[in-house]
């Protein structure tokens, strides 16, 4: 899933980068900065907020749509603390107990269900975290 998203967040980055005006980077080549100090100083600060929206946006991205993860797991599920070794995600799981007849109020299907809530509050609460910082930085250049 990694792999998957460094393309999401550079061509996002990318346009983020190229959406930060021209007059500023003049500016600052102006008052006698370098290259890389308009890029370091400028630029850089300038697109922050986008590109760390990005990065968020990717991660929400990647916990909602693991269900890749289940196919090539084979729907094992396994936890560990060790982050080297295989392990299943919240998808796995939610996969894992809804398959098969199974009463609707069962425990197995309520523990699904609350699996979901899980995600569904991960996901918002890196959406609004990815808000906050955007809107914190954004005030700085408007």
């Amino acid at each position: 899933m990694g792999i998957m998203l460094i393309p999401f967040v550079s061509s996002l980055s990318d346009d983020i980068i190229n959406a930060v005006p021209q007059s500023m980077r003049d500016g600052s080549l102006g008052l006698g900065a370098t290259k890389s100090e308009t890029i370091r100083q400028v630029v850089i600060p300038a697109a922050l907020p986008g590109i760390v929206g990005a990065i968020l946006l990717a991660a929400s991205r990647a916990i909602g749509e693991t269900m890749i993860v289940v196919l090539g797991a084979g729907a094992i599920a396994k936890f560990s603390a060790n982050p080297l070794e295989a392990m299943t995600t919240i998808t796995t799981r939610i996969v894992s107990q809804l398959t098969g007849d199974g009463d609707f109020a069962s425990p197995e299907t309520l523990v699904a269900f609350a699996l979901g809530l899980t995600l569904f509050v991960l996901t918002l609460g890196l959406n609004i975290i990815a808000l906050y910082i955007v809107r914190t930085y954004r005030e700085q250049y408007e």
